[in-house]
């Protein structure tokens, strides 16, 4: 790249960069239905996660319940705890780009619960299917 292009300024010499750009065939927007509770129908992106809560146990302070669901794409979930987020986000990332975990049975889903040991909150996160 030309120095003097805008992106030279953080792009740094002698490193390799890799862009994912997903395939044409990817359709851009799917409809599904209830997937906060605030509101009763949605338009997620392809690329976007669901994520539920599966288990709770003791008294969660960010109030969180069983069958509460966030969804998880270009911005912070509202009214998602902040720790919960930190740990679900490393996880939302690799399904969000097509990647799997090999401990879960299903592809296009992972288990991952909050760092809250006392009072764990366990989340599925799910890609949505077109």
């Amino acid at each position: 790249m030309h120095k003097n292009t805008p992106r030279s300024n953080w792009l740094i010499p002698g490193r390799a960069y890799i862009l994912y750009r997903p395939p044409a065939s990817t359709p851009a927007v799917i409809r599904t239905g209830s997937v906060r509770p605030d509101k009763a129908t949605e338009e997620v992106n392809v690329s976007d996660i669901i994520a539920r809560v599966i288990s709770q146990k003791g008294t969660c302070t960010a109030q969180h319940k069983v069958g509460d669901e966030f969804v998880i794409g270009q911005h912070t979930p509202a009214n998602l705890c902040s720790w919960a987020f930190y740990c679900l986000f490393p996880f939302a990332q690799v399904l969000q780009f097509g990647g799997s975990f090999p401990w879960e049975q299903d592809r296009n889903k992972a288990v991952v619960a909050c760092p809250d040991a006392e009072n764990p909150v366990v989340f599925e996160l799910r890609r949505p299917l077109p």
